[in-house]
């Protein structure tokens, strides 16, 4: 009876009006069951229709697919920045010229702080013998005077140069060069000379000249040297231009 009920409750679930029969319980069923049985004399059974027990089904939840972050943008921005306009100043500083007038005789030099006056015949430079050294406008000088009476022109300028060879003995001197020159309208001599090091390396150079001066017995003697040619020579043009015998 019970199965009837279901089936006829399926049946009529499509109509749109449903008659609702209430359904037996168990008891109700029990008492049918042992009511007929009793009739035919029969030992009431207990029938229990096993209905199945609805098995949860495990839904297998997807996972999310790990997503990756999105990667940064980075954006470079470069910025030209125009340079500093320098100004520089190229022009050649004038330098500031004095002379020497000390001793009877007058030679043009950059500075009176600088000089050194020295001897090598007495104790102290006169005004017939004596060494000035200076610096002259990047070159570096040596001015001898010695007595007319004891030495000649060509004696004056080795005994300077023998100082120079003296000072500095690791280094080559080389004759390049010789001439006349004149100086304050007297006659003089020149030589040109190269210098080299240990390993024959040109370093620089220089000139010498020696002069007389008529009617001060005295025979000067001009040493330039450095290490530009050029300039080597426009520096002792000027010095030998610049010097006198008197002072006027």
């Amino acid at each position: 009876m019970l199965t009837a009920i279901i089936i006829g409750s399926l049946a009529c679930s499509d109509e749109k009006e449903v008659l609702t029969a209430a359904t037996p319980t168990a008891q109700q069923i029990l008492t049918e069951n042992d009511v007929h049985n009793s009739a035919e004399g029969k030992t009431p059974t207990i029938d229990i229709s096993t209905t199945p027990v609805p098995t949860a089904t495990a839904n297998k939840v997807q996972e999310p697919t790990p997503t990756a972050p999105p990667e940064p943008t980075v954006q470079l921005t470069i910025t030209e920045t125009p340079p500093a306009t320098t100004v520089i100043n190229t022009a050649t500083p004038e330098i500031q010229e004095t002379r020497f007038e000390d001793l009877g005789f007058s030679i043009v030099i950059e500075n009176r702080d600088s000089i050194v006056l020295t001897s090598l015949l007495q104790e102290n430079a006169s005004s017939n013998q004596g060494i000035l050294l200076f610096e002259y406008k990047g070159i570096q000088a040596v001015l001898m005077w010695m007595p007319a009476f004891d030495n000649s022109i060509q004696e004056t300028q080795t005994q300077l140069m023998a100082i120079l060879t003296g000072a500095q003995p690791e280094n080559i001197f080389t004759v390049i060069t010789e001439g006349s020159v004149k100086v304050d309208g007297n006659d003089g001599i020149f030589g040109v000379f190269s210098t080299r090091d240990s390993t024959s390396t040109v370093i620089g150079g220089g000139i010498i000249g020696a002069w007389e001066c008529d009617g001060k017995e005295i025979i000067p003697a001009l040493l330039v040297t450095g290490t530009d040619d050029t300039t080597v020579q426009i520096r002792f043009k000027r010095l030998i231009d610049s010097f006198t015998c008197t002072i006027s």
